[in-house]
């Protein structure tokens, strides 16, 4: 299959006015100085941010005065460039080079800057200058976010896009610092309503929300990776002091976002689907204590189950957000579901295979060692236990150190176990497993991690895909590896292979040509969960 390289660059470039600072008059009224002239300038340069790109200019300069007489200074502008900031301090051009020959790594926010050398007699100061335009753009808005934990313990995110080019550190290179705290959780969110300070007016955006353990939630819009909400404004009230947000999504039911804390699930009318809002939450709808471990079943209607982290519980939720004890559907088998005291939550993931959906989660009793398969069912009704299965002791499914449910093309169960990728197959009833041997991997690199991404759109645009990504670590090196997949197994080599620095948490994919159209007909068009 092609890769597809049609991806959509930032909805809008945000060209600039470049007005006051800009204009171009090189005329300095010394004789001396004139005799010196800058060439080999293009008039215009366009570069994409934050993915190593580098702007390179050699320019020629013909003086009377030689190299070693000269000064060269190269300043960028940009339309707030000679303005007071909010403290009345002017704001000067950024120094971005002092020889002749400019090599500089683009890492801007997207707009249209101007570029000027100055080239000064060095005996008494006198300069002329030559200027360009440099357009900036972003690869944000569509590609495979990879959450990850830094070498210091942290948490940034790098990029994949699907014509292969790679960002790094996105939000260090943007803020300046990595998040606090490591990795807990990557969401992607369609059609978010935020505020937009730029213009004080209600907008709505697709975006992608990380959560650390050191309870920061921060959303950034994916046109140009701008932060749009963080633990101070994502609510109307604050939040508690000890309130770890999990997560925020878009929901089919009524179109709403939700978000899930350690405090329950908030929803808003917060989403393009809804009415206009702040896209802020109020109250939580529910005395659920929440997790990352849940699912939404948009097949039917948006009802899905949770791990309740606070009560150690199983519980469903409907289309209304009113929950119960998730329970077979002779609502029988609460002791298996509630109160689970030394049992934690290993994996949530979601199967819309053949128009049956099943939700699975995997369940470890500290006290015994043992490991659970909790199968769930939804309906227009709700969402029911079908099965329990207590994993046996010799199987890789039960010894895994990471799990991925397939989402749309397999009943498989992916089992990391001994750096070897194995399926454990939930329909089977005989606890079958087959291993997995994906091509192209050395030898020398062990598997950490598998999730299965697809793009499985009935009204939204980009071609279909459904790949089984793994990935492998040595040292504080990851490497990872995309794989078409027949029947839920990866075939051939990998269509796309990409590596960067430290621990992969979680990949997520975001297309920012996602139609409403799917949410509204429940369908599964991509997926949320590892």
């Amino acid at each position: 299959m092609k890769k597809n390289i049609y991806f959509y660059l930032c909805a809008a470039l945000m060209t600039m006015t470049l007005t006051g600072c800009f204009d171009d008059d090189s005329s300095t009224g010394y004789e001396a100085i004139k005799e010196t002239t800058i060439s080999g300038i293009e008039e215009t340069y366009v570069k994409t941010a934050y993915v190593g790109e580098r702007l390179v200019i050699n320019p020629e300069v013909k003086s009377s005065y030689s190299d070693e007489q000269m000064n060269y200074t190269w300043l960028l502008l940009d339309n707030s460039t000679g303005n007071k900031d909010k403290e009345g301090n002017v704001m000067e051009p950024v120094v971005i080079g002092n020889t002749k020959n400019l090599d500089y790594e683009v890492a801007l926010a997207p707009g249209t800057y101007q570029v000027r050398l100055m080239a000064s007699a060095a005996d008494n100061g006198y300069s002329v200058y030559a200027t360009t335009t440099l357009t900036v753009r972003t690869l944000f808005s569509q590609g495979f976010y990879i959450l990850k934990k830094t070498a210091d313990g942290n948490t940034d995110l790098d990029l994949q896009t699907l014509d292969g080019q790679h960002g790094e550190d996105l939000i260090a290179q943007v803020d300046g610092k990595s998040l606090e705290g490591s990795p807990v959780s990557l969401y992607p969110n369609y059609l978010m309503n935020y505020i937009n300070t730029d213009n004080d007016k209600i907008e709505s955006t697709n975006s992608v929300t990380v959560t650390t353990d050191r309870k920061v939630i921060n959303v950034r819009r994916v046109s140009d990776f701008t932060s749009i909400f963080s633990r101070e404004n994502i609510c109307f009230d604050e939040m508690d002091a000890d309130e770890q947000p999990y997560a925020t999504t878009l929901s089919p039911t009524f179109g709403y976002m939700m978000m899930l804390t350690s405090k329950g699930l908030y929803n808003a009318a917060s989403s393009s689907m809804s009415d206009s809002s702040t896209g802020q939450f109020g109250m939580p709808v529910s005395e659920c204590g929440g997790s990352q471990y849940f699912y939404i079943d948009n097949v039917n209607f948006g009802c899905g189950a949770i791990w309740d982290a606070t009560s150690h519980s199983l519980k469903a939720y409907n289309f209304n957000y009113e929950f119960s004890p998730l329970c077979y559907f002779d609502m029988t088998g609460e002791e298996q579901t509630q109160n689970l005291t030394n049992f934690e939550c290993l994996h949530c993931g979601f199967n819309a295979l053949a128009g049956t959906t099943t939700g699975i989660f995997v369940l470890h009793d500290n006290k015994t060692g043992n490991r659970y398969l909790y199968l769930t069912e939804g309906s227009f009704l709700g969402v029911n236990l079908s099965q329990r299965i207590q994993l046996p002791s010799d199987s890789h499914a039960s010894r895994a150190t990471s799990y991925s449910t397939n989402g749309i093309s397999a009943s498989y169960l992916y089992c990391i176990d001994g750096g070897k990728l194995y399926a454990y197959v939930f329909n089977s009833g005989d606890n079958s497993e087959v291993e997995l041997k994906p091509e192209g991997i050395p030898s020398d690199e062990t598997i950490v991690y598998v999730t299965n991404q697809y793009w499985n759109p009935t009204f939204s645009p980009g071609t279909p895909f459904d790949y089984l990504v793994v990935a492998t670590q040595k040292g504080n090196s990851y490497k990872l590896y995309f794989y078409e997949t027949n029947g839920g197994a990866p075939i051939g080599k990998p269509v796309m292979t990409t590596t960067g620095e430290g621990y992969v948490k979680a990949v997520r994919f975001i297309n920012d040509g996602y139609d409403t159209t799917d949410c509204i007909f429940g369908t599964q068009v991509y997926n949320i969960n590892d």
